[in-house]
């Protein structure tokens, strides 16, 4: 249990935006035949909501604080743990 501690919050945030950005990529969707439809749909949209909600209490928003909070993430490839 006490390598969590060490975790630090930028690899957490960059693992779930890095799930949520995977799971709403959108991939082709094929018949029974294996031929393309032409259609697309999302990889996995409730994997990308369970990550975005996870992120969004690990950030902690939604408290009585947060009121009037903004987080602005321009990269996740950029993080740096000592400003979150």
């Amino acid at each position: 249990m006490e390598k969590f501690k060490q975790v630090p919050k930028a690899y957490i945030i960059k693992k779930l935006l890095q799930i949520a950005e995977f799971s709403l990529e959108e991939e082709d969707i094929m018949d029974k035949d294996g031929n393309f439809t032409g259609k697309k749909k999302m990889r996995d949209a409730g994997a990308a909501l369970r990550a975005l909600e996870s992120l969004y209490k690990y950030l902690g928003f939604g408290t009585q604080e947060d009121k009037g909070k903004q987080v602005k993430i321009v990269t996740i490839a950029n993080l740096d743990d000592k400003k979150i």
